[in-house]
């Protein structure tokens, strides 16, 4: 026999497999063995059957179902890990990324397929990869947690800060979630520039300003404040009035911060008090009113306090003066009178008109005999006319609403304009009209001053003219400012020699000119004259076109006052022509120099020889001792030897240098030898390369500048030694003089022989340095071009 089924309503839902399976346990148990199953029994079995199959369609119905919300389920889980506002990822124990969301792929800027698999270190920047390796460390322990700020680079290159939340799952893996925080880091930065500027704000207030908490404790104490009280900061916060300033409480300043904290509305009080340092007294302006949050809470009170002492001496003036105005009511009528007097002297012409519509149209009253001598009209004429007879065909004025405008805000207007003389002539004039009003404010007249610019006009005329001149004269006017020292104005001289246009000029400074020159010795050449020391500065220099090549100029340079800035106005003269003049008359000098050396040599040397020659044998001749001719003839060819040889002398000072290429090296190494030998120092000769000059001209220079430099070095170095050396380069030939005594501080251009020597070194296209200092010696160097002063070896 079966057991009975459990009907439908015992078992609405459907039965799990376990329970199906004891049910059908029960059952066999009932049945005896061996007995045969009736009819009822096989209508229970199948109607059982029946209803388990329905309970298994029930049950599949209920899988499909929950499979069904299982995979809805599972969609939204992906949605909302792929399309999370933040980056989620999977990082295994090799730090490679095994699963990652498409919002990470997005804020890296790549591809999910190129995330996955890749080591997440790779994503991070170089400055972070500590960060990150620290970060994972706390990440050892099951359940552990860690967060850190690092900078993650994309996959094109740029980089952004990032939050990262990472959790321990197993294994080593670990879920980390990433958030661009370049908003936040910007917001950060905005609200700290403005806590600076609240903080720039609140130290360079020009008033006092106190910020009291809830609990009417001091929690701001601007430095305004703490320099008139003399409380610093440090004593005052955090701390109640009567804790500090016990006089509060007297004069019932904490009853009003109390009333304003409670609601109450903005307050105002002046309070008197001495002042801590010098005991002087001061009145203080407060205001206090209730501060409040968001949400409209009070959660404290603001005061500000100004030093209203000058103000409240003002009025205690402004009574006195009342006072005294009182008793100067009698003294009125004379001022009155003195001032008409004055008016009546005066130099500008005064008119003054009954008020009307317009001033133009208003009636004159009164003209100074100053109006009547511009204009040209008797008083008599001038009285019940209008301001429109000194109108004319040239004469344009602004529309008397304009007028009405200015006189109605400001109460006077001022206008330039042409008025017309009574014969007729015109002149530039000047006007200041002004309106005047009775006590009870009515309008009653208009007093206008009147001024001939003629003058004025013909200086400014003069001026506009002489800055035409400068425009247009060939030498360059620069202008530039001290600060910046770009150029703000450059005339046409200027511009045409360089090369520049304006525009361009005005983004360049003379250091764009002058490449051999730093800021900072230009800044110390042009000191004395900033600082006032100097009026003007004279010097030398070159100057650099725009197409590279450059040329001598001199310029004369002073302050001065353009457009209300402090500028260096610089007069400047090319000086190519003059320097090329320059080295020709040093070259006629030399080679006059040479001519007469040469004559003196050739023609009245050998004229002396020939007379020494011919007087010795007359002496032989004549020799007769007791008659002491011998003595008399000796005498005279001892004096003729000796002119002979001062012309020899002179012959070589005025020409040290012969015309072979050789000849500077022996000519030095004999003015070696004769330093040494009439002095006691050492004096060398050090020779470099294969020295040869053609130029005769350039070897007497650059000898005449090695002599001055032996003199300067015998004079002033006070050293035991002093060498000369001569180098030939590829592209220049290079005089050394250095010795080993002391120098001076600074360059003495004012000695004559420096300005020879760099004089010398102009006239051959050189250069001229000096190395000296107090404390160490000088070396004066020399160099020119080779071009011209060197011909083929000959083998010396």
């Amino acid at each position: 026999m079966f057991p009975d089924p459990p009907s439908p309503s015992e078992n609405p839902g459907p039965h799990p497999p376990e329970q199906l399976r004891r049910l059908a346990e029960i059952a066999a148990g009932k049945r005896q063995p061996g007995e045969a199953a009736g009819p009822q029994d096989l209508e229970r079995l199948v109607h059982e059957l029946q209803v388990h199959q329905i309970e298994l369609q029930m049950q599949n119905e209920e899988l499909q179902r929950t499979y069904a919300e299982l995979l809805d389920s599972r969609d939204r889980y992906a949605e909302l890990y792929d399309f999370a506002p933040v980056g989620y990822l999977t990082v295994d124990g090799d730090g490679r990324i095994r699963e990652a969301n498409l919002t990470l792929a997005t804020l890296l800027r790549t591809s999910r397929g190129a995330l996955v698999g890749s080591r997440f270190t790779d994503y991070v920047a170089r400055e972070s990869q500590d960060a990150i390796h620290f970060h994972r460390q706390k990440l050892e322990g099951p359940g552990s947690h860690s967060t850190c700020e690092v900078m993650l680079r994309r996959g094109d290159g740029t980089s952004f800060p990032a939050s990262l939340k990472s959790s321990h799952v197993s294994g080593g893996r670990y879920h980390c979630a990433v958030s661009d925080i370049s908003q936040r880091r910007d917001a950060e930065e905005a609200l700290r520039q403005r806590e600076q500027l609240g903080r720039q704000i609140l130290s360079s207030l020009q008033e006092g300003l106190v910020v009291f908490d809830a609990n009417l404790r001091f929690r701001v104490w601007n430095p305004f404040i703490a320099s008139l009280t003399g409380t610093p900061e440090s004593e005052v916060l955090g701390r109640h009035p009567d804790e500090v300033f016990p006089w509060m409480r007297e004069l019932k300043l904490v009853d009003t911060l109390e009333e304003s904290l409670a609601g109450g509305h903005i307050r105002h009080r002046d309070v008197h008090q001495q002042h801590p340092e010098d005991g002087r007294d001061i009145w203080l302006s407060g205001r206090s009113a209730p501060l409040r949050d968001f949400h409209g809470r009070i959660t404290g009170v603001v005061v500000s306090l100004q030093d209203i002492t000058e103000r409240r001496r003002i009025h205690e003036q402004l009574r006195q003066l009342n006072r005294t105005l009182e008793s100067r009511v009698a003294e009125q009528t004379g001022e009155i009178r003195l001032l008409a007097e004055a008016i009546e002297h005066l130099g500008e012409g005064v008119l003054i008109t009954t008020d009307h519509t317009s001033w133009r149209d208003s009636r004159i009253v009164f003209a100074n005999p100053a109006m009547c001598s511009i204009s040209g009209f008797p008083e008599t004429e001038m009285i019940g006319k209008t301001p429109r007879i000194f109108d004319g065909p040239r004469t344009h004025s602004d529309s008397p609403e304009n007028i009405e405008h200015h006189l109605e805000r400001d109460r006077f207007y001022h206008t330039e304009l042409v008025h017309y003389r009574q014969d007729g002539s015109a002149y530039p004039a000047e006007l200041l009209i002004t309106l005047i009003r009775s006590a009870d404010g009515d309008r009653t007249h208009f007093v206008s001053i009147h001024r001939d610019l003629s003058e004025r006009k013909a200086d400014e005329e003069a001026k506009f003219s002489l800055g035409q001149i400068i425009e247009a004269s060939l030498n360059e006017v620069f202008i530039f400012e001290i600060r910046t020292l770009r150029f703000v104005q450059v005339n046409h001289g200027g511009r045409k020699n360089l090369g520049y246009s304006l525009d361009e000029l005005r983004t360049l400074t003379p250091l764009d000119l002058k490449p051999d020159l730093t800021r900072e010795r230009f800044l110390s050449m042009i000191a004395p004259v900033v600082g006032g020391e100097k009026s003007q500065l004279l010097f030398e220099s070159r100057h650099r076109r725009q197409d590279g090549s450059f040329y001598d100029v001199d310029v004369a340079l002073q302050r001065c006052r353009f457009r209300g800035h402090d500028c260096c106005v610089a007069i400047v003269i090319d000086t190519t022509e003059r320097r090329r003049l320059e080295q020709e008359v040093v070259r006629a000098s030399e080679e006059e120099r040479q001519r007469i050396a040469v004559d003196l040599h050739d023609d009245l040397g050998a004229v002396l020889t020939a007379l020494k020659l011919r007087t010795e044998g007359l002496a032989e001749e004549l020799a007769e001792p007791r008659l002491g001719r011998e003595g008399k003839l000796g005498t005279i060819i001892s004096m003729m030897g000796e002119a002979i040889g001062k012309i020899r002398q002179i012959a070589h000072g005025l020409r040290p240098v012969g015309q072979e290429p050789d000849d500077l090296v022996n000519s030095l190494e004999a003015l070696c030898h004769r330093v040494h030998a009439d002095s006691p120092l050492s004096c060398r000769l050090l020779i470099e390369g294969s020295v040869e000059i053609a130029d005769s001209i350039v070897a007497n220079h650059l000898y005449r500048i090695a002599q001055e430099a032996l003199i300067n070095a015998l004079r002033h170095s006070g050293g035991s030694r002093i060498d000369i050396f001569l180098r030939q380069h590829a592209d220049r030939l290079e005089l050394e003089v250095a010795d080993d005594g002391r120098g001076f501080d600074g360059l003495p251009d004012h000695h004559l022989g420096l300005q020879i020597m760099r004089y010398r070194a102009q006239a051959m296209n050189g250069t001229l340095s000096i190395d000296s200092a107090a404390d160490k010696p000088t070396r004066i160097t020399c160099q020119v071009p080779c071009k011209g002063n060197r011909p083929a070896p000959t083998g010396r």
